[in-house]
Parts: C-alpha cells; sequence; structure tokens
C-alpha cells in the first residue's frame, strides 16, 4: 500500500502537486528511543505525518531522486487543511542518516536550514540492543561475543571504504556495525562540519526515557511550533530481551568506549555518565 501511495503521489506531483518539503529530521541514533519521539511528534497538530518515519533516502536510495523522496510527504494543500494555528511542516527520522558519511552533505544541499535532532544511547548498551535486534529479525545467529570479535576484525577497513567511496554499500557495515555506530562524536563532528550547531538539538536517550513529556516540549520549540500537550508518552518500537549482556562482555564495550565517550562529551559540552 506504501508503495502505491508513493508511485501515485510521485504521479501527481508531475501534474502540479507541490509537496510539502520536510524541514526536520530525526537522525539517530539507531535503538535510542527516536521511534517513540518522532510518533510523539505526529500527534501535534501542526506536524504532518510521511508515508513512513524512514524514507533512508540520503543514505540508501539517493539515487532514487528528489521527486521518488517527496513523494513520502504530504501537500502543500495537506497542509492547507490541518487544525494547525500556524505553519504546519513534516519531517521524517532515519537512524541512519547520523552514522551516514555521505548523507551531511546531501541533506545539506537538500535543506539547508534543516531542524536536526539526535537522541544518544549508552554505546554498549545500544550495540548489545541493535545485536538483539538482528538476532529478533533472524539475520544474526552468532553469540555478541563472537560478532563483537568479527566486527574488531573488519570493522575499520569496511569503514574506510564505505566513507571513501559513496556508491560503496555494504551489508555488513549497515547491519552489523555495532560498535562503529556508538563513535558518536566521529558522526556528531562530520555533521557539526557542515550544519551550524544551533541547527541541531541533541539528547541522551536517559534524558528521554526518564523524561519523556520535557524532551517532547523542548523539541516542539526547536522546532518553532506552538506547545502542545499530549495525554500520554507511550514507548514504540521496543524490543524485549530475555537475556542481559554478559558481564565480561560489557565490561569491554565499557573499555572500548571509554575514550570515545570523553571525546564526545568535550565536544559536545555535557558528560552523560556512560
Amino acid at each position: 500500500m506504501r508503495r502505491g501511495m508513493i508511485y501515485w503521489r510521485y504521479l501527481t506531483s508531475l501534474v502540479g502537486r507541490p509537496p510539502l518539503k520536510p524541514s526536520f529530521f530525526l537522525i539517530g541514533a539507531q535503538k535510542s528511543g527516536t521511534t517513540s519521539l518522532f510518533r510523539h511528534l505526529e500527534d501535534h497538530p501542526c506536524i504532518l505525518s510521511p508515508l513512513g518515519k524512514e524514507p533512508h533516502f540520503f543514505d540508501q536510495r539517493y539515487q532514487k531522486g528528489v521527486r521518488w523522496y517527496e513523494s513520502w510527504f504530504p501537500s502543500v494543500k495537506d497542509a492547507a487543511h490541518t487544525p494547525c494555528e500556524g505553519e504546519a511542516i513534516t519531517g521524517e527520522g532515519s537512524t541512519h542518516y547520523l552514522f551516514d558519511a555521505h548523507t551531511p552533505a546531501r541533506l545539506k544541499e537538500y535543506c539547508p536550514d534543516a531542524k536536526l535532532v539526535a537522541i544518544l544511547r549508552n554505546p554498549a548498551e545500544r550495540a548489545y540492543s541493535a545485536y538483539q535486534h538482528e538476532v529478533r529479525k533472524k539475520r544474526e545467529k552468532r553469540s555478541f561475543s563472537e560478532v563483537v570479535e568479527d566486527e574488531l576484525r573488519w570493522g575499520e577497513e569496511e569503514h574506510a571504504k564505505v566513507v571513501a567511496d559513496p556508491t560503496y554499500w555494504s551489508k555488513r557495515h549497515y547491519f552489523r556495525s555495532h560498535l562503529r555506530r556508538g563513535h558518536y562524536a566521529e558522526s556528531m563532528k562530520r555533521w557539526f562540519s557542515v550544519f551550524p550547531r544551533e541547527q541541531f538539538l541533541i539528547f541522551s536517550s536517559d534524558q528521554f526515557f526518564s523524561d519523556p513529556e520535557t524532551v517532547y516540549n523542548e523539541t516542539v520549540a526547536f522546532l518553532g511550533l506552538p506547545p502542545h500537550k499530549l495525554d500520554h508518552f507511550k514507548a514504540h518500537n521496543t524490543g524485549g530481551y530475555s537475556s542481559k549482556i554478559p558481564a565480561d562482555e560489557l565490561q569491554r564495550l565499557k573499555e572500548h568506549f571509554a575514550p570515545l565517550n570523553e571525546e564526545l562529551y568535550e565536544l559536545l559540552g555535557v558528560d552523560y555518565g556512560w
């Protein structure tokens, strides 16, 4: 159904259906609460929903072109028929954007005034959560320890290839960079080199999970929208798993991420205590 709607919107765009271009982007991190925040934002009367939260245009589907991308979003006419007291907006939340080396420059060209929201989760916890996500999807049968060892063998070389060549796509880099995705300082430096800092709003997932209402309200204000009170803040896209990360693996990850976290704290001027 979504594919058919995208195709229909693409056709109508050719005959004068101006799209409402996205102006805000939840860029990541993966498995950090972005789906929940995005669903909360969709309940705001001034935010129109896309056909799906994650079109993955600027990272994985850039070759499809802007018309295809904008087919994911409502029209200017749709925006005129909202209960919003002011100007309605739309946006998306492809979580790979934070990690992808080529997204910042592409997004800058498309939307130089973009509002960019990032939620960063303890990278050790995020890595294990991402691993469990792959297990649930039946894309992973190895133990977490085996997965970590494997990434430590190929990770640096494969990441260098992806960064160097925007046409090179690596399945294992995309789905199994559980450690590298937690190198937040590297990712944020790349984004800060393209967009000014004032176009970013950054939270930790601990802040969001412990006080979603405050994070929601601050995000709404950051997007320049009028306040809107929600009745509840339900968590979305949660994936439970019965086994905890083994203590020895947790310690290993803490040691791996410790200097990288310190680099992030210095960059952002905040200590998340990871």
